[in-house]
């Protein structure tokens, strides 16, 4: 039971979802998950 102010509130439990094993990725599948943006410095960088 829950009160609040001494009046009963409505409340559910949370459902848990219990986690199975963790899985290794290979690189090529990181890749799928973390794409790689080739990024290129502007025309007035200082590195041109």
């Amino acid at each position: 039971m829950i009160l609040q102010n001494g009046k009963k509130l409505k409340y559910h439990k949370w459902r848990e979802k219990v986690a199975g094993p963790t899985k290794t990725l290979d690189v090529k599948e990181l890749e799928v998950f973390w794409p790689t943006i080739k990024r290129t410095p502007r025309r007035n960088h200082p590195w041109r």
